[in-house]
Order: structure tokens, then C-alpha cells, then sequence
């Protein structure tokens, strides 16, 4: 899915609670690579829940947080994202979608990004 938004030039980011510097140690170079941008969770003055991470993600990608889809597995960063305006799909990565019901969309796993309406109208989008 990665590949495929970067093939169609869709400007991606990472926006996570994590520390810049583990994210850095933990994440290979050539998956960062592949993102326009990364916010961690020590660069914003308020966390998740609060929509700052994802308004300085959608800010450094140049686009309205309302343009923004957010792929989220936890309830604070469902919260974060609805609070920025912006889209939110919850994966059932680690919490069952009980726990994920603010997002606007819930599914089991990343496999099933390229399926949704969203992603493909975004890719629909870019190729014409």
C-alpha cells in the first residue's frame, strides 16, 4: 500500500507517540524513506488525544487536515485524528473494534486498505 500511494505521488507521513529517536533506531531508513514526512510524539507540545500531531502531519504534507485519511489502532489517536478534522480508519492491529468506534471505519487488517472507497478514489484521483 506504501508503494503504491508513493508510486502515485500521494504525500504520506508518520505521525506516532513515539520518541523521534527509537522511531529512528526501530524503523529501517528504506521504510522512513518512503514517507514526506514523520512526526513523533516529542515534537509537539500536546499529544494525542489532542489534534496537534495530526495538524502539524497534514501542515508539513501541505494539505488541509480535512484532506487527510489517518490510519489509526488506538483510541487516542482516533480521538487526535477526529479532533484534527481529518478521516480516520481503525485497524483491529491490536485492539478489538470495540475500543475503535470513533473512527469513521473499522477493519480487520492492512490488507483491506486497498479496498476501501477511500483509498481507492484517492488512487482513482492520482491516475488521471
Amino acid at each position: 500500500m506504501i508503494d503504491t500511494l508513493v508510486e502515485n505521488q500521494i504525500p504520506i507521513g508518520i505521525v506516532t507517540a513515539g520518541q523521534k529517536t527509537r522511531i529512528l533506531e526501530t524503523v529501517p531508513g528504506t521504510v522512513i524513506g518512503k514517507f514526506n514526512t514523520l512526526v513523533t510524539g516529542d515534537m509537539t507540545k500536546q499529544g494525542k488525544p489532542f489534534p496537534d500531531p495530526y495538524l502539524m502531519g497534514s501542515a508539513s504534507l501541505g494539505i488541509a487536515p480535512e484532506q487527510s485519511i489517518v490510519v489509526e489502532n488506538a483510541p487516542l489517536g482516533i480521538q487526535a485524528a477526529k479532533a484534527a478534522n481529518a478521516y480516520c480508519i481503525a485497524i483491529c492491529s491490536t485492539l478489538k473494534s470495540s475500543f475503535l468506534q470513533e473512527a469513521d471505519e473499522i477493519i480487520k487488517s492492512f490488507d483491506q486498505l486497498c479496498d476501501l472507497d477511500v483509498i481507492t478514489a484517492i488512487l482513482g484521483d492520482s491516475q488521471s
